[in-house]
């Protein structure tokens, strides 16, 4: 039972907090601040100039029914295309060669409204048939049936802003990670359309120099994270683990936290059945951004408490866990059912099924927003409690200021498209890289005790900028 009892003290040390033990923040002087600013700036700027010369995500390629001179919409004799709004047309083509590192491949389709001048709107209920094959080796000769006469209904939408103006865009085929390097695409509309046109079919993959990009960044800053782990880890040893504080213990967690979110086994999602690692990906992701959120919560509410933080473990702390766990349930159901939607129909996929990911995709953003508010709420109780505190007052400056900048980057991500989504872009992708893995050494080197041999030593630190008469050290 010895183990037991070992088990039973490690919970104790594990779950008490102390605050025997000062943060380095403490004990900075005014340049240690401001050199430390200056690297975290020069960090993002570096991130977003990589980024920003980073290339393109995706590869576009578009083909029309109508093969008309100078791309006209309008059919003639001159077209030698395909009119697919005619039962019995078939319009056919080879797709271009993918490899694994393409990631995905993807056709759309968006028909054309034909030469009508009245202003009406118009829609139309499109019985779409489609068939694909495969070669899965090049220049093989033998094609591999994946879907045969496939029917759907697709619900096709033409607004009457223009002549010949595009109707929506809806997505075909959705297919991750490629499967086959070589694609047939067949695809007929099996009812009569009267006013469809012309058809745009626009096949997009992932680029391969993007893909490298991802993994030269994921290396990159695993590297980093190892260092800055060991270091976290070594220094830590110093200490018995009942005596450190709420924020060393969450800055030990987020370290290791974030060498899943860089993802050792990130390249194996680009393998022929790496849906598992894919969700590996997602999985590390949305967690290390769920244990980001419970740090906020609770280390700046910590600071505007006096007794150790058990004390204050009342109503509020089971509510902020719960937003938590149900922000990381809901984000990781979203991408299950985005993928096991997309596995199981890989033609229409949740282009037909688009309400169901937009609904999760709402409750994810509300229940991080109910998150972010939570943390205003608390931010402005606190500092009305510390302000006339000057070291309770740098340690919050030093969580709250570059916890404000993640944040708004964290929202602006929410209206570009790259929350949660991983990689959506190359700005996204290395700044966002670099905001995480450059955030969580900050708060190292800010929270982590001061060594037991530090003497104590006035000197100019930042506190002192901040004295006021009848301030009170804490």
């Amino acid at each position: 039972m010895r183990w037991k009892y070992k088990l039973l003290l490690f919970w104790e040390a594990l779950t008490t907090v102390s605050n025997k033990t000062k943060p380095r923040v403490d004990r900075f002087k005014r340049w240690h601040l401001g050199l430390l600013l200056l690297v975290w700036a020069f960090s993002l700027m570096g991130g977003l100039l990589v980024g920003f010369l980073g290339p393109a995500p995706l590869l576009l390629t578009k083909w029309f029914a109508y093969e008309c001179p100078r791309d006209s919409h309008v059919w003639s004799e001159s077209c030698t295309g395909e009119q697919m709004a005619i039962p019995g047309s078939v319009w056919t083509k080879q797709m271009p060669e993918i490899k694994e590192a393409n990631r995905f491949w993807g056709l759309s389709l968006q028909p054309y409204n034909r030469n009508y001048t009245d202003g009406r709107e118009r829609s139309q209920e499109l019985l779409v048939a489609v068939n694909m094959s495969y070669l899965p080796v090049p220049d093989s000769g033998v094609w591999h049936v994946r879907v045969e006469n496939l029917i759907d209904e697709v619900y096709v939408h033409c607004s009457p802003d223009e002549t010949q103006s595009a109707c929506d865009l809806f997505t075909l085929i959705f297919q991750m990670p490629v499967v086959a390097p070589i694609w047939n695409v067949s695809v007929a509309f099996l009812n009569e359309s009267n006013f469809i046109g012309d058809v745009a079919f626009e096949f997009s993959t992932g680029a391969i120099k993007f893909t490298y990009l991802e993994i030269i960044v994921t290396i990159f800053y695993l590297i980093v994270t190892f260092v800055a782990l060991g270091f976290v880890v070594y220094h830590s040893k110093q200490f018995p683990l009942r005596d450190w504080s709420l924020e060393h213990k969450f800055i030990v967690v987020l370290q290791a936290a974030l060498i899943l979110y860089n993802n050792p086994l990130f390249t194996f999602k680009f393998l022929p059945f790496g849906g598992f690692f894919a969700f590996l990906n997602a999985f590390f992701k949305i967690g290390f951004l769920s244990l980001l959120c419970l740090y906020w919560l609770f280390c700046l509410d910590k600071l505007s408490k006096d007794h150790p933080i058990q004390k204050e473990f009342g109503f509020a702390a089971p509510v902020k866990i719960f937003l938590v766990v149900g922000f990381l349930v809901l984000g990781l159901t979203m991408y299950i059912y985005q993928s096991v939607v997309e596995v199981r129909d890989p033609v229409y996929g949740v282009s037909f099924d688009i309400t169901g990911v937009l609904i999760l995709f709402v409750l994810v953003v509300l229940m991080y927003m109910a998150i972010i508010l939570w943390l205003v709420f608390i931010s402005l109780l606190t500092i009305k409690d510390i302000y006339r505190n000057r070291l309770l007052l740098v340690r919050y400056l030093y969580l709250f200021l570059p916890t404000i900048v993640l944040m708004a980057y964290s929202i602006i991500s929410i209206f570009t498209g790259s929350f949660i989504a991983l990689g959506s872009s190359a700005v996204g992708l290395v700044f966002f890289y670099t905001l995480y893995n450059t955030y969580v050494p900050i708060m190292a080197l800010g929270f982590l005790p001061l060594s037991p041999a530090t003497p104590e030593v006035p000197g100019d630190e930042v506190a002192s900028l901040l004295a006021t008469p009848g301030s009170e050290d804490h």
